[in-house]
């Protein structure tokens, strides 16, 4: 009896020290998994947005202003978890209240900084419609402006949401932000379908800053309870968090960079076409499940860790692990790479073709979508990369060549349209991209010549071999069962269904054959775990 209660009482001490702290491996699936929930519910609302408001003069200004707010938090939702983590790291190592002193410091500077931007955006916000959105005129200008203004709540609580995410994952904790995030969008959802006939711009407004209100909800007490006291220091111009600032300020450029082109692209497509913008934006949200999922939960969950290593000079350790989060990333980024290009077109009518969304909109989606996938496996392993040079807390290199790759972006963005309209825009992206990341690992390479006892390239061209099958066998059904407009829902799904999940099956198959590492690694620990004594 005493066994078994002993037992149990391990049992339990081992669920509750997954649910507080997990390792790499926990992370990445928890993470993906909750991604995973927090994209069906974002799909559903694109989808509700595709289905009550469609690609109109309204939801081109809605998601126009909308990168206004998302650039002003993404400063520190994005930024804050390279910088924060490392800094807050290297500090508990010394003396772990000073390093709680130092995020309440740091909280504080967020908040100042998240006011002084609403501040500015109301001050600016007429100005600053008429830059983001040339191509509008009158009354559409006009609502761009409303926007503007009324989604900064959003912004103040996506800057909140960064903070605190990047102080659970300093303590590895992902399982709280990473439920916060598979919730956010359900307050969105809801809000969109009950309000969007009476009041369609108020319903986008109210339900995306409840959105973000929520998250900071959910997050707020976990991270209390993991000792965050906003009470212990108001001093943001200490010479420790002055340093942070100095550190994050190449970070804060750096993310930007992704954000300001997004912003030209978007500006550039006002002037093209009613529509073009919210056809972009619904076929970046579509590349941004496979990228959130991917490279997105796998970044976020090994970056701690590379951290842990760069911090105790383990450089093989960090290696190690950049390479197996460049693999694991390619493994699953490759395969949506090959859907979304040869399956774009049934893949959007799915999606989104239903109420005020049209064929015509499908097939300007699908265009898009198509080149946008073209630049995944660079985007996902861009993210890899940053990590691998933030972790050593070099900050400087990667915005260096950020700044190379928004130049060729932005170079291409206006040549391209001129020759090939709106299609023009997705390929500028995704040249740029593969080619910042091609430059981004060769200074990476030099930096941590650790890196070519394995190096990528084997596993590249594997990856290759396996994605040529898969578009082979999509290429050869797709002859055979071509799906037109005159197909129902429930025909293009399935076509999808069978085209998608047995194209993938024979990458996986193929991927086994040439011995993709990460395959490999993913057969011994399924070997292991069923071969487990009971």
């Amino acid at each position: 009896m005493a066994s078994q209660r002993t037992k149990g009482e391990r049992n339990s001490s081992s669920l509750r020290s997954i649910i507080l702290k997990q390792t790499f491996f926990q992370a990445s699936v928890l993470i993906m998994f909750c991604s995973f929930l927090s994209k069906v519910l974002g799909y559903a609302r694109e989808m509700a947005i595709a289905k009550y408001l469609g690609a109109t003069a309204l939801t081109d200004a809605f998601f126009l202003a909308q990168v206004i707010p998302i650039l002003g938090a993404g400063l520190i939702t994005n930024a804050f978890p390279l910088a924060f983590i490392p800094f807050y790291l290297s500090e508990k190592q010394h003396r772990e209240k000073s390093a709680e002193e130092f995020a309440s410091a740091v909280f504080w500077g967020v908040v100042f900084y998240l006011l002084l931007v609403s501040l500015l955006i109301i001050l600016t916000s007429m100005p600053l419609a008429e830059l983001i959105a040339p191509g509008f005129k009158g009354e559409q200008l006009l609502l761009t402006r409303k926007f503007l203004v009324f989604l900064l709540p959003s912004l103040f609580f996506q800057g909140l949401m960064g903070f605190f995410t990047s102080y659970l994952q300093a303590q590895k904790h992902f399982l709280t932000p990473a439920i916060g995030a598979a919730v956010l969008n359900a307050p969105v959802v809801l809000i969109i379908v009950l309000l969007a006939h009476q009041h369609p711009s108020e319903s986008l407004i109210l339900g995306f800053n409840l959105g973000y209100f929520t998250y900071c909800i959910i997050v707020l007490p976990v991270a209390l309870y993991f000792g965050f006291n906003p009470l212990l220091a108001f001093n943001f111009f200490t010479p420790l968090v002055k340093r942070f600032f100095i550190l994050i300020l190449p970070i804060v450029i750096g993310s930007s960079l992704s954000y300001i082109d997004m912003l030209i692209a978007r500006a550039i497509a006002s002037g093209i076409g009613e529509g073009i913008v919210s056809a972009l934006n619904y076929a970046y949200r579509l590349m941004g499940i496979p990228l959130s999922m991917i490279a997105g939960s796998i970044g976020v969950a090994v970056f701690p860790f590379m951290s842990s290593q760069a911090v105790s000079l383990d450089r093989n350790a960090l290696v190690r692990e950049t390479l197996r989060s460049l693999r694991a990333t390619w493994l699953v980024s490759f395969p949506v790479t090959v859907i979304f290009t040869t399956l774009s077109q049934p893949l959007v009518r799915v999606m989104f073709e239903r109420g005020a969304f049209t064929s015509e909109d499908t097939m300007v989606t699908s265009a898009i979508l198509s080149l946008f996938a073209l630049g995944i496996p660079a985007m996902t392993a861009w993210i890899i990369a940053t990590r691998a040079f933030y972790s050593l807390k070099d900050t400087i290199t990667p915005l260096k060549i950020g700044f190379l790759q928004i130049a060729i972006d932005i170079y291409l963005l206006f040549i391209l349209p001129k020759f090939i309209g709106y299609r023009g825009l997705p390929l500028a992206t995704s040249i740029s991209i593969s080619v910042g990341f091609l430059i981004l690992w060769k200074v990476l390479y030099h930096k941590l010549p650790e890196l070519g006892e394995e190096g990528i390239l084997p596993s590249f061209v594997k990856g290759l071999v396996m994605c040529f099958a898969q578009a082979g066998i999509i290429y050869i059904l797709r002859s055979l069962i071509w799906v037109g407009n005159p197909f129902s829902l429930s025909k293009n799904l399935m076509f999808l269904c069978i085209l998608g999940g047995g194209s993938s099956l024979l990458y996986l198959i193929v991927g086994y054959v040439v011995r993709y590492p990460e395959i490999d690694l993913l057969q011994r620990k399924l070997t292991k775990i069923f071969r487990k004594p009971r």
